[in-house]
């Protein structure tokens, strides 16, 4: 601060005006504000892509300082939203807590939402908040390489039948981790989880399901209720838990399926407090599930093994065999608990047979284990995914490293 002294500097400087005479003005601008705007690049459309559209347009409100595209590959939103069409799709995180944190959705139907309604909502809420604006879909990374000399991400994106480049300050990979894995021998009609074919008619079939995870245990359900025979190939145990949400006390609850009324869903509607309350409750319940039951070997840990595994003798209706199959000998809580409500049900049915075995190929007419070979008219395969976080394009950073090999 320059000090001035005397009348004159001090009338000079607006001691008339009522300010000190040592008042210097300042300019009510940012210094050294951006010539340009920053480019930032999402890959996927999904949850992640989804909410840094709105954080940057809506949230931050940060248009005039960033231009942001999203690549999607595929014909539509929705990223794992989109590409499982499986019946029986559903989240095992309640619905409430499971959407954009500033766009919450007062007309779930139930506490775990189906994955076409999670679709809808994804939808609904792109076009009502103007996040398509950002988005260009069937648009697929072919590679991302790192300029050193310009400090930017040079990309390489097919669409359709044409190939375009661009580039961009800040390159972020929202595409997930949820992708096809391995198997292609087979014959007869072949589908994966997350590459679900429309149309097929699977009533009366002789089907085989691999895998007894998420997808695998809201698949065989449906498939016992329509199929001749159902072959579950499930390789090692997983707890499957009971969906703990919908037990949760609060000021409103849920009916005691699961629902929602329409009364709750208009109280959600019309007051956005109560909707905010009963989020914090989910998450506020789930946060102490995980910190209090999950703790291994502790009083509420040992609790929730022996109600586990008490449930998993109810609903196997005491089929010895099963229950020692399908009980894991790993501790609660190892591995991603697996609520799947009707799983373990349909497993005790007539026309399904559940193997342990592992399989050793796929031949052109069904899978083979030690046992012998199984034929079917159709495979399910819900074999898991590929969750290296490896990108699926070719990504080189600086020195020249592929991202795929780190």
């Amino acid at each position: 601060m320059v000090q001035r002294n005397g009348a004159a500097d001090g009338i000079a400087n607006g001691g008339g005006s009522g300010k000190p005479d040592n008042w210097i003005p300042v300019r009510e601008e940012v210094m050294n504000e951006p010539c340009r705007k920053m480019r930032v690049v999402t890959i996927g459309a999904g949850f992640s892509g989804l909410t840094m559209a709105n954080k940057i347009q809506n949230t931050w409100k940060l248009d005039h300082l960033i231009d942001h595209t999203i690549y999607e590959k595929n014909s539509d939103i929705g990223g794992t939203w989109f590409e499982n069409r499986y019946p029986g799709v559903q989240c095992d995180v309640a619905a409430h807590i499971y959407t954009l944190v500033e766009i919450p959705n007062p007309d779930w139907n139930g506490v775990y939402a189906t994955g076409p309604e999670i679709q809808q909502y994804l939808k609904k809420i792109t076009k009502e908040h103007h996040l398509d604006r950002d988005i260009q879909l069937n648009s697929t990374l072919i590679e991302a390489l790192w300029e050193e000399g310009s400090g930017t991400w040079k990309l390489t994106i097919k669409q359709g039948d044409s190939i375009i480049h661009d580039e961009c300050d800040v390159f972020i990979n929202a595409s997930g981790v949820l992708n096809i894995t391995g198997l292609h021998e087979y014959k007869g009609h072949l589908c994966h989880s997350a590459d679900w074919v429309e149309g097929y008619d699977y009533n009366g079939k002789i089907i085989a399901v691999i895998g007894n995870g998420s997808s695998a245990i809201q698949i065989l359900p449906e498939m016992q209720k329509v199929a001749k025979k159902v072959t579950n190939y499930a390789r090692s145990p997983t707890w499957i838990f009971a969906p703990f949400a919908k037990d949760i006390k609060s000021e409103v609850e849920p009916e005691p399926d699961g629902t929602y009324s329409e009364e709750m869903k208009e109280r959600f509607r019309n007051d956005p407090n109560a909707l905010k309350n009963y989020r914090k409750t989910l998450i506020n319940n789930g946060n102490h599930f995980y910190k209090n039951m999950l703790m291994n070997d502790s009083p509420t840990h040992r609790e929730a093994t022996n109600q586990t595994k008490a449930t998993i003798k109810e609903r196997l209706k005491g089929h010895e065999e099963l229950i020692e199959l399908l009980t894991p000998d790993f501790a609660l809580g190892c591995r991603r608990l697996t609520p799947g409500e009707g799983y373990l049900e349909a497993l005790v049915a007539e026309n399904v047979e559940v193997i342990s075995k592992s399989i050793e190929c796929i031949t052109a007419s069904g899978i083979q284990t030690i046992d012998g070979l199984k034929e079917f008219d159709a495979i399910v395969c819900a074999t898991g995914f590929d969750v290296s976080f490896r990108p699926r394009w070719l990504q080189v950073g600086r020195h020249g490293k592929i991202l795929a090999d780190e």
